[in-house]
C-alpha cells in the first residue's frame, strides 16, 4: 500500500522496476497485486518494469499472462529449447525469430512494440566495460 499511497498522493513520473519480478507472480496474492500495478500504473503516471530470466514464469499463471498482455513494450534474450515454444504461440513469432532467440549470444534477443518484433544486440561502451570488469 505504501508506494500506491505515494504514487497516488503525489502524481509526478516515475518508473517502478521489479527485478526477480517471478518471485511475486509465483504466489496468487502477490501476482494480483503486481497485475493490478500493470493495469493501472499509467493512470497514475508510473511505469512499471518487471524483470525475470525465464518468461515462462509469466507464462504459468493468468496473472502473468495478463501483464505481459498489458505491456507496451517487451524484451526477451536468448532462450531453451524448453522454453521457445510456449513464447513462439504467445509472441506470435515467425520461424525466424524462434531461431534467433534459441541461438542468441550475450545481449542479443528480441524487442516488441505492439505487433512489431525488432533484433537488436546491446553493445556496452567502454566506460561500461569498465564498470562490469
Amino acid at each position: 500500500d505504501y508506494i500506491w499511497n505515494r504514487v497516488r498522493r503525489d502524481p509526478v513520473r516515475r518508473a517502478l522496476i521489479v527485478d526477480e519480478a517471478w518471485y511475486l507472480i509465483k504466489n496468487k496474492d502477490s501476482g494480483a497485486y503486481l497485475h493490478n500495478f500493470a493495469k493501472r500504473a499509467r493512470k497514475y503516471h508510473l511505469g512499471l518494469t518487471t524483470i525475470t530470466q525465464d518468461v515462462e514464469d509469466f507464462l504459468a499463471t493468468e496473472e502473468g499472462k495478463a501483464i505481459i498482455t498489458n505491456s507496451s513494450l517487451q524484451i526477451i534474450l536468448k532462450q531453451s529449447t524448453a522454453a521457445v515454444d510456449k513464447i513462439t504461440d504467445t509472441f506470435y513469432l515467425t520461424g525466424g525469430e524462434k531461431h534467433f532467440l534459441l541461438s542468441a549470444g550475450i545481449g542479443e534477443g528480441l524487442f516488441f512494440a505492439g505487433q512489431s518484433h525488432v533484433g537488436f544486440q546491446v553493445i556496452a561502451s567502454e566506460d561500461e566495460k569498465n564498470l562490469i570488469e
